[in-house]
């Protein structure tokens, strides 16, 4: 969660914290362990109090992360859910995983060519 330390004891029904500094903004999240089924999924309730919406339930976005082997290499699925119908709070969702994905693609490349 960009730049930002993640604390839990990674049981369902846990809590689960991001805190850090990203370009200079404090960010902090919080949300709860829904499903895990290691090495290959891992799903969490998560949202940002800083982003100005009211903490309910409805606010919180589900995240899913799967992963997959595919051949000799990895598939990795991102799964965001939002329930508040919120344009604007899906586009800001995107842009953050694009960026995320687009260094991870870099340091993947760079791992391949070695």
């Amino acid at each position: 969660m960009f730049n930002c330390a993640v604390n839990s004891d990674w049981e369902i029904g846990s809590s689960i914290t991001w805190e850090g500094n990203y370009q200079g903004y404090e960010a902090f999240q919080k949300g709860e362990i829904l499903d895990i089924q290691e090495p290959q999924k891992i799903k969490f309730t998560t949202f940002d109090p800083n982003y100005g919406m009211e903490d309910i339930p409805e606010n919180y976005i589900h995240v899913t992360y799967l992963v997959s082997p595919k051949g000799n290499q990895t598939e990795f699925t991102v799964v965001n859910e939002t329930f508040d119908g919120n344009d604007e709070r899906s586009a800001h969702i995107k842009a953050g995983w694009e960026s995320v994905l687009e260094k991870i693609k870099e340091i993947t490349d760079k791992m391949n060519r070695k």
